[in-house]
């Protein structure tokens, strides 16, 4: 009858019509997060992961959130049961890190996002993901940030010297990467004069 609904192994009859049913298998993304202690740009033996690491899937264009995972055991991520598709793996680097620099030279070692120091936040380039695909080779590389600080103050004797002049609060400072064209950085001195990035 017309009606009539049957199962057997995945094999599904509808009104008079069959067909079959099948789970594809999903993709998958994993790999790792590591220190750069020599900043070069590359992996070398003995460099440790970094736990902690936000990662998040997005798609492209467009950036829409698809999933995140956080690094653990030694710097490592999984990100699974992902659909076919193209996307972008974004890293956010933890507080005190930044990204090293970009190296095209050897993809296998290299860091996969490029060098950046302002927003601590740096995705790979666009990859596409057929069925049941695994990728185990998008990576990012950190370095530990070189603080940048210092004072403000009154030259009041246009010397360019600091003997007993006032230092200055609420003073805006700007840091800018002259490498990209991402707005700068900015802070201001607190009471004593001082800033830090």
């Amino acid at each position: 009858p017309d009606a009539a609904s049957l199962s057997n192994g995945g094999v599904t009859a509808e009104g008079g019509f069959w067909g079959l049913s099948a789970k594809l298998p999903s993709a998958a993304i994993s790999d790792f997060v590591w220190e750069d202690l020599n900043g070069d740009g590359f992996q070398d033996a003995g460099e440790p992961g970094i736990d902690g690491v936000l990662v998040e899937l997005l798609t492209s264009p467009g950036n829409a959130f698809v999933s995140s995972a956080t690094t653990s055991g030694g710097g490592l991520y999984a990100l699974s049961n992902v659909a076919p598709g193209t996307y972008v793996v974004r890293f956010t680097a933890p507080s005190g890190f930044e990204f090293t620099a970009f190296q095209t030279v050897d993809t296998d070692l290299n860091s996969d996002v490029p060098a950046e120091f302002t927003t601590g936040i740096q995705s790979t380039d666009p990859f596409t993901l057929a069925v049941g695909e695994s990728r185990d080779d998008l990576d990012a590389g950190l370095i530990r940030r070189s603080p940048v600080e210092g004072v403000v103050w009154l030259d009041v004797d246009c010397d360019g010297l600091r003997v007993s002049e006032p230092l200055l609060e609420d003073v805006l400072v700007l840091l800018r990467d002259v490498t990209s064209s991402d707005p700068p950085t900015t802070t201001t001195t607190n009471a004593s004069g001082f800033y830090s990035f």
